[in-house]
């Protein structure tokens, strides 16, 4: 009886790049409306998904890989290339966080001064 190998699931990668896609779409909704108080949640959401959210799925990622290692059957390389994909798409995600940030900052600027 052959057994399988042990892979890393690819649904972590696929819920981050569907976290990234709705974060972007939300700071491409915010820059319409910058000067108004309407996006704040919008931008609270999107703050919260970008990085936290993609970066929890590559420390899932990590967490599953770190646990498999000690098994013979697990296929490290595979496990190694899903990371440093999510990897990428974490340091990605700083870029819809950081028109979130802005407009969190200025609405909070506008608001407290």
């Amino acid at each position: 009886m052959s057994q399988s190998r042990l892979q890393l699931k690819s649904w972590m990668l696929y819920v981050a790049i569907s976290l990234l896609a709705v974060s972007s779409l939300l700071a491409i909704m915010i820059f319409p409306q910058v000067n108004t108080n309407a996006m704040l949640p919008y931008a609270i959401v999107g703050y919260v998904l970008t990085p936290f959210a993609v970066a929890a799925s590559l420390m899932w990622a990590r967490h599953q890989d770190l646990r498999f290692q000690g098994n013979p059957l697990y296929l490290r390389l595979d496990g190694q290339a899903l990371i440093k994909k999510i990897g990428v798409l974490v340091a990605l995600s700083f870029i819809p966080a950081f028109v979130h940030i802005w407009y969190i900052a200025s609405y909070l600027n506008a608001n407290l001064s």
